[in-house]
């Protein structure tokens, strides 16, 4: 059986039309850039229906960052540099696992590097999102973070804070 692509996947669901389709079969020939570079390059599908192809494609669940709530001592315990630079967001906490939204779920550095933010033993259960849905709950984050670093500031120099 042939393992259906990307590009056919999307296809096969109406996102992209069988011009197009052709249109990025012939850059794939001549370009060494995959095809969902050359999909997103050419505009031809939006993030959300590439993550959600890749997600059924891969068959790893996808989590939607806008639409859950993700607790703020769950995203608290790795720094929030290291979620930035590795585009991943813990969302839920358990004894012994911690389920990760990742935009890029195979990237396998990403996932030894926040092995060492846990407990030993600690499984890692991977989800895909969106680089969108990554960033509302990182800038949230990071506006939290500052928000609280500015009020310290200002107690530390005496200035009322309201």
């Amino acid at each position: 059986m042939v393992q259906e692509t990307l590009l056919t996947y999307l296809q096969k669901q109406g996102v992209i039309s069988q011009a197009d389709a052709v249109k990025v079969q012939l850059e794939r020939s001549r370009s060494p850039k995959n095809e969902e570079t050359i999909i997103r390059e050419m505009d031809l599908a939006d993030d959300l229906s590439i993550v959600k192809a890749k997600s059924a494609l891969f068959n790893i669940p996808f989590v939607d960052l806008i639409e859950n709530d993700v607790p703020e001592s769950v995203i608290a315990e790795v720094p929030i540099d290291n979620l930035k630079k590795y585009k991943v967001v813990p969302f839920e906490r358990g004894d012994n696992y911690v389920k990760l939204a990742m935009y890029d779920p195979f990237d396998v550095q990403a996932t030894q590097a926040l092995q060492g933010k846990y407990p030993p033993n600690t499984k890692q259960i991977v989800y895909i999102t969106t680089e969108d849905g990554l960033n509302f709950v990182l800038d949230r984050r990071m506006g939290d973070v500052m928000s609280s670093e500015v009020t310290e500031a200002l107690e530390d120099a005496e200035v009322p804070v309201q």
